[in-house]
């Protein structure tokens, strides 16, 4: 009897049946994957944004959100130290006004000198872990023009200090107590400071409205808030912008895009060069939100 067996051509084709098959089931793994991916990014997104407007509703604070594209130098097994860029966002919250500027102090005469009364509990860990960073925390200017995250902050010492201050002058009354002896007399108060640690002291004046950041979000590695970035160390921060959510009753939302965002991805593009492609744009926060 004759024995039956695969002739070479054959054998080929399969295999080469069997690679196609495993190309097309890797291709599609893929792009799963960076589907999945892609979604999970704007699922943050969305409650990060979400949770900044249900803040300033419950508090009737205004929240200020900033969100950049900023270059990190990590450590690679493989290339050493890289340059990689990824999205940056930080939440805002107002916490008082600076009633006057001495020296390097940003001084609020109605603070109280305990953090606990500007930072809430629930605020505390996550201010220090999310704006220490060689030393010091932030503090950021929330007038409505702040404009970018690079403008509006000042990094200030992590504890408060008690300085003199003497603020508007008050109606004193003096003789019978008759408004003709009445004057304007000023009063040398111990008033809460904040020391500047970085320079910027300047750009603070009298009545300028501060905040403290109480929740960040750092996209993975690829993701981009908006399309402007830089990949030199020496501008870390590029592509700013910012929403403003008020309480209810003080006007809605500002800033660039009103309160949405868009999510950008690297991509590659023509010649082998690096572009950039729309992920999504963030869903308002006012809007009613599926289950």
């Amino acid at each position: 009897m004759k024995r039956k067996a695969f002739t070479l051509l054959e054998l080929l084709v399969v295999m080469g049946i069997m690679g196609m098959m495993a190309v097309m089931s890797v291709g599609g793994y893929r792009a799963m994957r960076r589907g999945m991916q892609e979604k999970a990014v704007m699922t943050n997104v969305n409650q990060f944004i979400r949770a900044a407007y249900q803040r300033a509703q419950i508090d009737r604070q205004p929240v200020a959100v900033y969100f950049w594209n900023e270059t990190l130098r990590v450590s690679s097994d493989d290339a050493g130290n890289v340059d990689v860029v990824v999205g940056k966002a930080v939440a805002v919250r107002r916490s008082g006004r600076i009633s006057g500027v001495q020296g390097v102090y940003l001084i609020d005469e109605f603070g109280d000198l305990r953090f606990s009364r500007l930072i809430s509990e629930d605020d505390e860990e996550d201010v220090n872990e999310a704006s220490k960073s060689g030393g010091g925390m932030y503090l950021y200017r929330l007038n409505g023009d702040e404009g970018n995250v690079r403008e509006s902050r000042s990094r200030i010492s992590e504890t408060t200090t008690a300085k003199p201050f003497t603020g508007e002058p008050l109606l004193a009354w003096s003789g019978n107590g008759t408004q003709e002896n009445a004057a304007l007399k000023s009063v040398e108060i111990e008033a809460f400071a904040y020391e500047v640690l970085d320079g910027s002291q300047g750009k603070w004046s009298a009545g300028d409205a501060y905040g403290f950041e109480f929740a960040d979000i750092t996209l993975p590695h690829g993701y981009l808030f908006g399309q402007k970035y830089s990949r030199s160390l020496s501008k870390p921060i590029d592509g700013e912008t910012m929403i403003r959510f008020n309480p209810a009753g003080e006007g809605g939302s500002s800033g660039a895009g009103g309160d949405r965002i868009t999510i950008y991805s690297f991509a590659a593009g023509s010649g082998g060069g690096i572009t950039t492609k729309q992920v999504g744009t963030s869903t308002s926060p006012k809007e009613r939100q599926g289950s």
